[in-house]
């Protein structure tokens, strides 16, 4: 699972089929076909609170898991990690997310499980064209996209978002 996601990213076309992969450490994966060997780099796990702390050796990351307790809301400035392909955010009373979101052009995975109270996504979502992946499960309070449109599923989530984002009734 985790480590699929890290070789998509730092590895060659070899290393996607599961039957050539070596995991001998930790980090590193070899390639039994080509003879190649990745460094994989776990992903930044933070506090919202350590965000501005931590920012510049952020902003590179590819993978960040994003935790907190308290906090309500990601603030606009993680929208300026431009680098970032998954953002995975556990933060159980977290009501909305920034629209500066729209600005992370590289994003593929937004992943907000299990945001209990997270009401709405932001139509800037529905801008990028490399997102292949919005996890909402455990979101019960999302209704910005309603519930039948997130049932079936990314696509059709970006959509609403785009159709929103124009004025326009979503489906």
């Amino acid at each position: 699972g985790a480590y699929w996601s890290l070789l998509e990213r730092y590895c060659c076309n070899c290393l996607k089929h599961s039957d050539h992969i070596d995991f001998s450490t930790y980090n590193t994966a070899a390639c039994s076909q080509c003879v190649r060997r990745r460094t994989i780099e776990p992903p930044a796990e933070l506090d919202i609170d350590d965000l501005d702390l931590h920012f510049t050796k952020l902003m590179f990351k590819k993978e960040i898991i994003i935790s907190s307790k308290t906090k309500e809301q990601l603030p606009e400035k993680i929208g300026e990690l431009v680098h970032l392909e998954i953002l995975r955010v556990r933060c159980p009373r977290l009501r909305e997310m920034p629209s500066s979101l729209g600005r992370l052009t590289a994003l593929k995975t937004l992943d907000l499980c299990d945001n209990a109270v997270l009401k709405e996504l932001p139509v800037a979502l529905g801008t990028l064209a490399s997102i292949m992946r919005i996890d909402v499960s455990g979101c019960p309070s999302l209704h910005t996209p309603p519930k039948h449109v997130v049932e079936r599923g990314t696509d059709a989530m970006l959509q609403f978002l785009r159709d929103l984002a124009k004025g326009e009734a979503p489906s």
